[in-house]
């Protein structure tokens, strides 16, 4: 099934006319590491009552990730916040309102 799999996608590129990588270079590695197929997930509740941004350490190991907020306090309605990837084990959320204590509901899938 591999060896199919390989010689269909080698004759598309080759259709396409992609060529393969440079030397030196694998696919896999850094900048632009390939993670396998594996899932993981991190979930934690978030709210202090004081600050609006909290980093929040996943360790997943990958940014290929969906982060998801939801108001614990509203029937867990997904809400809309700033989020940005730190390094590939961590997130931020930013809220422009600190949010009351254990408000929101954070999911990382990666």
């Amino acid at each position: 099934m591999i060896t199919r799999r390989t010689t269909i996608f080698s004759s598309i590129a080759a259709a396409l006319g992609l060529t393969a990588p440079a030397a030196g270079f694998e696919a896999g590695t850094q900048p632009c590491e390939l993670k396998t197929n594996s899932v993981g997930k991190f979930a934690t509740f978030i709210g202090d009552g004081v600050k609006a941004s909290f980093t929040l350490k996943h360790d997943l190991g990958t940014f290929d990730i969906v982060v998801s907020v939801y108001d614990a306090e509203d029937c867990f309605h997904e809400v809309w916040t700033g989020i940005a990837p730190v390094s590939k084990d961590e997130v931020a959320v930013h809220f422009a309102v600190p949010p009351r204590a254990m408000q929101y509901r954070v999911i990382v899938i990666g």
